[in-house]
């Protein structure tokens, strides 16, 4: 059998364009949200760049769903919030699996939007799903495999396409040690309250009572937190697998906290 790449059939927004400056890969439609719901929002709208979302899995089940297509239709509104497009793949939720099924399957995709940038989840995520830590390695892998000649047959004959640009997401969930790493800060906060439009879509999954905080109010307050250390009201923080360059060192560097 020549072509093993077993396909997953997309949910997806309308696609805009035929090509994407920026995507960003998500384990369960909400990830992204959580970790740079408003980077993307400013991405789109401040600069201009466009900008998409591809979950690996619908993210189902779950405790307070009982219909898929409700979540799925939650991440669509949640892509319009943040003015991007989205591509749900259907890899199967609980059960994610780094493999070449779902190495090939995203690579094709990176092969038809040809990014620039890559934005993965990272890490390990001891108490909560270990899919997280399988998306990581799926999309390493996929960025690797986007780029190879002369395997066109594997990747239904999409064109190689190479991706120079990867920077990881943290959700706040992730047993990272980021004092080692190449992470930097970013200001969202002019963008902040489309990143709590997005994520108030998803009403079957953060669900609050009165004895408990909810979910956005923990990600505000991490997200809060991100900001105070660089002097701004909210921040997101990525993490870069290579080192950062920049060219002008005073302009570089951090504002003290508040």
């Amino acid at each position: 059998m020549k072509n093993a790449l077993l396909y997953y059939e997309p949910h997806l927004t309308a696609l805009k364009h035929d090509s994407y400056d920026v995507v960003a890969i998500s384990t369960h439609p909400d990830d992204v949200e959580i970790g740079i719901g408003a980077l993307l929002a400013k991405l789109s709208r401040e600069f201009h760049y466009k900008v998409c979302i591809i979950d690996l899995t619908n993210g189902e089940p779950t405790p307070h769903n009982d219909d898929p297509k409700i979540r799925i239709e939650e991440a669509q509104k949640a892509a319009q919030q943040l003015d991007v497009d989205r591509v749900i793949l259907s890899m199967p939720n609980r059960e994610l699996m780094d493999n070449l099924s779902a190495r090939y399957s995203l690579a094709v995709w990176l092969r038809r939007l040809q990014p620039r940038l890559v934005f993965s989840p990272y890490g390990r995520t001891s108490l909560a799903s270990p899919d997280h830590y399988q998306a990581q390695l799926i999309t390493e892998a996929a960025i690797f495999y986007s780029k190879l000649t002369r395997w066109e047959y594997k990747f239904k004959n999409t064109a190689p396409h190479r991706i120079n640009k990867l920077l990881y997401y943290y959700t706040g969930r992730e047993h990272i040690t980021l004092t080692n790493e190449h992470y930097f800060a970013v200001d969202v906060s002019k963008y902040y309250i489309h990143k709590i439009k997005a994520l108030e879509e998803y009403k079957s999954q953060f669900k609050s009572s009165q004895n408990v905080y909810s979910i956005i109010k923990w990600i505000k307050g991490l997200n809060s937190f991100w900001g105070i250390q660089i002097g701004v009201e909210y921040a997101e923080i990525c993490i870069s697998p290579t080192i950062l360059v920049f060219d002008d060192p005073l302009n570089a560097i951090p504002k003290y906290p508040l």
